[in-house]
């Protein structure tokens, strides 16, 4: 008789106050370092209410999460692609995609930049050297030398004339000309660009 009654008093507890009388207990965590309320009913079911502890880690994780996507956002590349057809890369910083230093097929840091055929494809505007100078690899007739001889460098302050045997494919790359580019930027420093939504 008796685990009848209570076997139909657990169908019908729907865990509410007024159906099942509650235990309420109020500690803290100390392991866990966060306040909690255990609130267990007769029957047998146990619920945790989240504490401020809690809820406060959770806001900041949130918080850390979304600052994370807008840096993630903000330091990216921007590529343009000019009126004829020629691409140029501005860095999260605002300079033109380059590098420091650039190889030279004649001396005393004259003639034509020698740049890698995978990283830098026809129709490319880049930078480098003293000042970031602007280089372009010609959009259709590019010429192209394998295992060249490097005959000088500008490492970005000075000019170096020890040559050095380079491997692998390069292309022979001349002065940036804004009439063949469309790129008329003076160099390749970084710099401001605003863009104007036009419907």
């Amino acid at each position: 008789m008796d685990k009848s009654i209570q076997l139909f008093v657990f169908r019908a507890c729907p865990h509410r106050a007024h159906r099942c009388r509650r235990d309420r207990a109020d500690r803290i965590d100390r392991r866990y370092g966060r306040h909690r309320i255990d609130r267990r009913h007769r029957c047998g079911r146990r619920r945790e209410v989240p504490g401020p502890h809690r809820r406060h880690r959770e806001h900041r994780a949130h918080a850390a999460a979304v600052s994370d996507r807008r840096q993630r956002t903000l330091n990216q590349n921007v590529t343009f692609i000019t009126p004829q057809s020629y691409r140029i890369t501005l860095q999260s910083d605002g300079g033109v995609l380059g590098n420091t230093s650039v190889g030279y097929d004649g001396p005393n840091c004259t003639g034509n930049v020698l740049l890698n055929t995978f990283d830098y494809p026809p129709g490319t505007v880049v930078s480098g050297g003293t000042n970031r100078p602007l280089w372009y690899v010609p959009l259709t007739g590019a010429t192209i030398v394998t295992d060249p001889v490097r005959q000088s460098q500008d490492n970005g302050t000075t000019c170096s004339n020890t040559s050095f045997n380079l491997t692998g494919t390069y292309y022979r790359g001349s002065a940036n000309s804004a009439a063949v580019t469309g790129v008329g930027f003076a160099n390749g420093l970084p710099m401001t660009v605003t863009i104007e939504y036009v419907p």
